[in-house]
């Protein structure tokens, strides 16, 4: 991970419009003016390690201090608007992970002793994932893409199933011992999961509707192949608060 330093996000928040004006400092500073806001990394990188996989984390602090100086209706609507904006703008920026895996954002505001005032602490953790041998494929490279040679619909796959190869069954020889025999030969089937949105439903729909090949395309860890898809069963999977996702079998009828 080639994680975003300190200097550079104070520079994006430093960017943003705010009721008032803010200094923002990339350390703690021995005497600051009120308002100030100090960013910082609170967890430098640090990893844990499995025979395939390597999860780094990390994490950084921005703390927003408000001295008031007017009603304090008035200055906590203010302060609201000032971490409404800060946490927006998080949201946007890229802390150079490979992929959105996990990032918790969560705002604390606890009074500022021996000051009529408070103080606001936003903690970001971040966590990015690897392969240890360097060659492994992450399932965030998966990705379906539907109509290539006309509108191209890219889907990114949540989960991803492959089956493919020579179905095998037996016979006993006069021994007893058991002999494998190849009988059908099945091409590639695909099963996927993906997030889901009324205009997927509506796309597969279609297709499995139509019964037609799709000229289409398989994204795996950088590698692009050009796959005829022949859509088949869909099934959906939904609760009061979760996203609905959606599993959609695919059937390979060859390359284009």
């Amino acid at each position: 991970m080639v994680s975003i330093t300190a200097s550079a996000l104070k520079t994006a928040l430093e960017s943003e419009t705010y009721p008032y004006t803010i200094t923002f400092y990339d350390y703690v500073p021995k005497f600051a003016l009120y308002p100030y806001c100090v960013v910082r990394k609170s967890q430098p990188q640090g990893s844990n390690e499995t025979v395939t996989d390597i999860t780094k984390r990390e994490a950084f602090e921005v703390t927003l201090y408000v001295r008031y100086t007017r009603q304090q209706a008035t200055e906590e609507s203010d302060q609201t608007t000032i971490e409404n904006t800060i946490l927006t703008k998080l949201e946007t920026i890229d802390f150079g992970t490979a992929a959105l895996f996990s990032e918790n954002k969560n705002w604390q505001r606890t009074p500022i002793q021996k000051l009529y005032g408070s103080q606001s602490r936003i903690q970001i953790d971040i966590v990015d994932k690897a392969s240890k041998s360097g060659a492994g494929i992450l399932g965030y490279t998966d990705k379906i893409e539907f109509n290539s040679e006309t509108s191209a619909v890219q889907v990114q796959c949540l989960a991803f199933n492959e089956s493919r190869g020579t179905n095998m069954d037996t016979h006993a020889n006069d021994t007893g011992q058991s002999i494998w025999d190849p009988t059908t030969s099945e091409t590639m089937t695909i099963t996927i999961t993906y997030e889901s949105t009324t205009a997927r439903d509506t796309l597969i729909n279609g297709l499995a509707d139509g019964r037609i090949e799709n000229n289409g395309k398989l994204i795996r860890g950088g590698v692009t192949t050009q796959y005829k898809f022949l859509v088949g069963n869909t099934t959906k999977a939904g609760q009061f608060d979760n996203i609905e996702r959606s599993t959609t079998v695919l059937y390979v009828a060859g390359t284009w």
